[in-house]
């Protein structure tokens, strides 16, 4: 599958929006007010200055909202730019957002509380990448890829619009069962990074690392997907 497949592609429109009537539940309050200034933030976020901002979007013209999350894996040739390299330890999208993170211009989240509400601090994060070592001793080349959070928004003018919400780095594990899994190491939250990723580039690139994920210059594949309640409609408890 080509890159270009995972623009607009007709299977991931029929799988996203199979089934679109919005039924709004939840079983938390909370959770859905988290949710909700998370969306809001996001959908509105206009980074000062850049070339390519994100328009406004008002909830009130979404027709459907659905929530979907897909892996890169950086083996994949067409993900190339993504994996660290053996010969240039520097290379790769890991070491740039830890760049980032260490020269405090981005914020790391932990990915197991939703919503981005816990964030890591320096001395957590070391502890997590590189355990009595610090940062140094940390190996890029064994990232096997990235989570990518993303919305997916059909308007009510019939205009598809995909927003990336976060990426978190995975790592591999081993299961109980002795087999190698990827885990998430930490998560950033894309509307607020945008501006960093477009100060960076991947070794012999033309574009920065955010136009390659506006461009969705990747190959990924989708592992789950949720349909979003709009807020508008009336919750039910």
């Amino acid at each position: 599958m080509t890159r270009s497949t995972y623009r607009f592609s007709s299977l991931a429109v029929i799988l996203l929006f199979a089934g679109s009537t919005v039924v709004a539940q939840t079983s938390n309050t909370a959770t859905r007010n988290n949710e909700q200034e998370l969306t809001k933030a996001m959908r509105t976020y206009v980074p000062p200055p850049y070339e390519r901002p994100w328009s406004k979007i008002k909830e009130s013209d979404i027709r459907v909202w659905n929530r979907v999350w897909r892996d890169i894996d950086v083996n994949e040739k067409e993900n190339k730019v993504f994996s660290s390299d053996a010969a240039n330890i520097n290379s790769g999208l890991v070491n740039v957002l830890l760049e980032g993170f260490f020269s405090g211009k981005i914020k790391a989240y932990d990915p197991s509380v939703s919503n981005f509400t816990k964030e890591f601090t320096r001395d957590e994060l070391i502890k997590l990448i590189t355990p009595g070592k610090g940062v140094v001793g940390f190996d890029p080349t064994q990232v096997t890829g990235y989570s990518v959070k993303e919305d997916w928004l059909l308007l009510n003018e019939g205009k598809m619009v995909v927003r990336i919400v976060g990426l978190a780095v995975l790592r591999p594990v081993t299961g109980t069962d002795g087999k190698l899994a990827s885990q998430p190491l930490f998560m950033v939250y894309y509307p607020d990074i945008r501006n960093f990723l477009a100060e960076h580039k991947p070794m012999d690139s033309k574009k920065n690392w955010d136009e390659i994920f506006e461009s969705r210059e990747f190959k990924s594949k989708i592992v789950n997907t949720k349909e979003m309640p709009l807020f508008r409609t009336p919750v039910k408890h």
